[in-house]
């Protein structure tokens, strides 16, 4: 019985002893000084502990959880390692070429390195939780790392020199997809991402988007400057509120008539003659249809919340249309042929701080003597020459 007290004493005090240990142990982690190679990164570091002079100690480290330091010219992510608790972490425009600190910290779910020269995203893999991620203006070709991220929502991989993307098939959560301005010619992926609500494929070389139909979560869509020949499957995108469609070579806006969600329009730089199949969509508030070859604005009638306007650089002659839009607030009609604009001087919702330019067009005596010092005069800001 004896030796049985002295053995159980004995353990007591061994696991007493080990428990203190245990805890000197994580003071002494908790306080160690940590150094950085990188004097741009300790200086980003002291500007979100608000410490200019003190040592820097792990302690301090595992107590952040938002990290920002863009623009700080950072080389060597060298004790970032240390950001145990870290949920976001923003490391655009700097000068990183690698980033392996970043595998092990695994809470982090918000990643932003734009407008580095990272070439190897591997480290990411590590970071299971990723729900956003944006790498545009790398180097990151391969982005099969990402490949299986159940979590993440958001991708922005815009000029990174992506081919492949077989991976972001296997990414089922991805509602925001920004892959502009990479040699993609496959578009096949995005029957796979069936909860798409922004895509943005501008300046991609892909000439088929019929796979797009499969996204008919989509709300805002980006097309700017690309490859694609058949806008067709457009017309049953029907959630769609934002479409830019800029410098497309579109000819006919026929696969837009259904669209009648749309809030915001973008359509410069085309080879538009007619749009007739924009005369219902009514909720459309901002509409882009500069550097066309339009005549006939009088589809407009039914655009009544329209508060942006741009008709520069056409063929319009008139413009009685925009005497019953009382949302306007901007108009752009430089370089057209009009003379007269009394519709814009009748139009009460014109009033003041909004803005109307009228440069390079032939107006007339009434317009510019009369109907435009009449404008002037409730506050309307007109530009002409």
């Amino acid at each position: 019985m004896r030796t049985t007290l002295l053995i159980l004493w004995a353990f007591a005090v061994l696991q007493w002893g080990c428990e203190r240990d245990k805890t000197i142990t994580g003071a002494t982690a908790s306080g160690q000084i940590v150094t950085f190679p990188d004097t741009a990164l300790e200086n980003a570091v002291r500007a979100a502990l608000q410490e200019p002079t003190d040592p820097i100690t792990v302690g301090d480290l595992e107590g952040l959880t938002h990290f920002y330091a863009a623009e700080w010219g950072i080389r060597d992510l060298t004790g970032i390692e240390y950001m145990r608790s870290l949920t976001y972490l923003d490391l655009s425009a700097n000068a990183l070429d690698s980033i392996p600190q970043l595998a092990e910290l695994t809470t982090l779910d918000t990643v932003i390195l734009n407008y580095n020269s990272i070439g190897d995203i591997g480290p990411l893999i590590q970071l299971l939780g990723l729900r956003m991620l944006a790498i545009a203006g790398n180097d990151a070709s391969d982005i099969s790392p990402i490949a299986n991220s159940q979590f993440l929502r958001s991708l922005d991989a815009s000029f990174n020199g992506i081919e492949n993307t077989e991976p972001l098939r296997t990414c089922p959560q991805l509602r925001e997809l920004y892959v502009r301005g990479n040699p993609i010619s496959d578009m096949s992926f995005l029957a796979d991402l069936r909860l798409l609500e922004a895509l943005d494929i501008g300046n991609c070389p892909a000439t088929d988007i019929s796979t797009i139909i499969q996204a008919s979560n989509l709300r805002r869509l980006y097309i700017q400057d690309s490859g694609v020949q058949d806008f067709a499957p457009l017309s049953q995108l029907r959630f769609l509120e934002v479409l830019w469609l800029t410098e497309s070579h579109v000819e006919s806006l026929e696969p837009l008539r259904t669209l009648t969600s749309l809030t915001q329009l973008y359509l410069s730089n085309n080879q538009i003659t007619s749009i007739e199949p924009l005369r219902n969509l009514a909720q459309v508030t901002s509409l882009n249809l500069a550097d066309n070859q339009i005549s006939d604005v009088s589809y407009l009638a039914n655009l009544n919340n329209i508060t942006t306007l741009d008709l520069s650089n056409n063929l319009v002659t008139d413009i009685d249309v925009l005497e019953d839009a009382q949302m306007l607030q901007v108009v752009y009609l430089s370089g057209n042929q009009i003379s007269r604009v009394l519709a814009l001087d009748e139009n009460s919702g014109l009033s003041a701080f909004d803005t109307v330019y009228l440069f390079e067009n032939p107006l007339s005596d009434s317009s510019r003597f009369y109907w435009i010092p009449r404008m002037q005069q409730r506050g309307v800001e007109v530009y002409y020459e």
